[in-house]
This record gives structure tokens, C-alpha cells and sequence, in this order.
């Protein structure tokens, strides 16, 4: 499954267990939830409550934002980290630059910091 903009509430939970390759029996655990309420958010048979939004969102690192809506941010690194957030199109270029050739990520890199560290007048 990857990560659609017109994926369900349930899709998107669906698509966060499984990407931590849990069961339903575990994802229930974690959460402190049944096994009936994850399969039901996740057939969209119900919408969790919000303390579920919250530990959902905390155990996957998540933003509520994309969760519920599937919004532009998907992940939220801790407080203690200088990144706040990563979008849909960040994470899609993140896969893209895994996928290079090491002489390709030496040419992004240096591209990157030439953009990065020239002043610019944008008006």
C-alpha cells in the first residue's frame, strides 16, 4: 500500500500498522485498545476517539493533521530533534534520492548546497 492523498481515515491507520509490519492483535495492544475497535477504524466502521487520535498519532509519530485528513504532513519528529516536519512531497524526494546512484547523491548534494548557501533577491 503507499500513501495516497485520497486514502480513508481507516486506510491510513491500515497503512501505519502495516508499515510497522504489526497485527491487529498487536497495534490493539500498543494502544490499549481491542482488536474489534482497530478492525473497525480501519474498515471505517467507526472514527476513534480522540484520546485514540492522540496515541496513535504519538506511538507512529505522526501529525493529527495527516491522520485524520491526510493533509501535506505526515511525520513529526520528537521535540528534540531541529526538523519539525516532513511532508508527502519531502518524503517522496527522500525515496527518490535513496534509489540514486552514489556519483547521482554526490551531484544532488552538491546542487542542494550551492541552492542552499547562495544569497538570493527572490521578488
Amino acid at each position: 500500500m503507499t500513501i495516497d492523498m485520497e486514502m480513508s481515515l481507516g486506510d491510513r491507520i491500515r497503512y501505519l500498522r502495516k508499515s510497522k509490519k504489526l497485527t491487529l492483535a498487536e497495534l490493539a495492544t500498543i494502544l490499549g485498545r481491542s482488536i474489534n475497535s482497530i478492525y473497525r477504524w480501519e474498515h471505517d466502521l467507526a472514527i476513534p476517539k480522540k484520546s485514540a487520535i492522540e496515541a496513535i498519532t504519538k506511538y507512529f509519530k505522526i501529525s493529527q493533521e495527516w491522520l485524520l485528513s491526510g493533509g501535506a504532513i505526515i511525520l513529526q519528529y520528537e521535540k528534540t530533534s531541529h526538523e519539525k516536519d516532513i511532508s508527502i512531497e519531502e518524503l517522496a524526494l527522500i525515496r527518490g534520492y535513496r534509489r540514486l546512484r552514489p556519483s547521482d547523491k554526490a551531484t544532488i548534494q552538491g546542487f542542494i548546497w550551492d541552492l542552499a548557501t547562495t544569497e538570493r533577491n527572490d521578488s
